[in-house]
């Protein structure tokens, strides 16, 4: 009984992580910012003429990789940015057709056709009003509205590449321009949670 309980405890145990130099931490927090490894690299420390093969190498050990996915699983969390949710927001993107949205004339805004999905309208760009004063009454009037989507061909590639559909060389276990999509995105969320942080306490 004693042995069985020993043999189980032994299966239990997690090996412990490998330690990482205080340089390749900082790589890994770096690599984050913008997931260029050679820039990652440069700002922790290494020199500009070895950044490019120490980022190589360094992301080919384990312990460094794994420190990475950790980081990224972390923001994720803390974001609720997953790549689910930015898979379904280029979706959206990829399949918007200007036959969602009517309206733009006159007085009337751009709004969605009825039947439309709601999403629709996450992909568009911009929108451009043209506003003239009446020569009569002096009254602002919307004469016409001018819109623009989002990127349709790329949301579709970025689409279609993370799910193995494009075999291309830009194929990787997740994309490169999704995962780039996804820092970005929860880089600027951190930077509004900082402010918001900062705001109140001046308060």
């Amino acid at each position: 009984m004693k042995l069985e309980l020993m043999a189980k405890k032994k299966r239990g145990k997690k090996k412990p992580a490998p330690n990482l130099t205080p340089k390749q931490r900082r790589f890994a927090e770096e690599y984050l910012l913008d997931l260029n490894a050679v820039q990652a690299a440069v700002r922790a420390g290494y020199t500009k003429a070895t950044a490019s093969s120490q980022a190589a190498q360094l992301l080919k050990k384990p312990a460094v990789r794994k420190l990475v996915d950790e980081l990224v699983a972390e923001r994720s969390k803390r974001t609720q940015i997953t790549t689910d949710r930015v898979l379904e927001e280029l979706a959206h993107i990829a399949f918007s057709s200007v036959e969602h949205y009517e309206g733009g004339e006159a007085d009337s805004a751009l709004a969605l056709k009825p039947g439309a999905p709601l999403e629709a309208m996450r992909a568009v760009s911009s929108v451009k009003k043209t506003i003239l004063m009446g020569d009569d009454d002096d009254v602002l009037r919307l004469v016409k509205v001018e819109f623009r989507l989002w990127d349709k061909p790329k949301a579709l590639a970025l689409c279609m590449r993370n799910l193995g559909m494009l075999n291309d060389k830009l194929t990787v276990d997740l994309d490169e321009e999704l995962r780039k999509v996804m820092s970005e995105v929860a880089n600027t969320y951190d930077s509004k949670l900082s402010r918001l942080a900062g705001r109140k306490q001046a308060k």
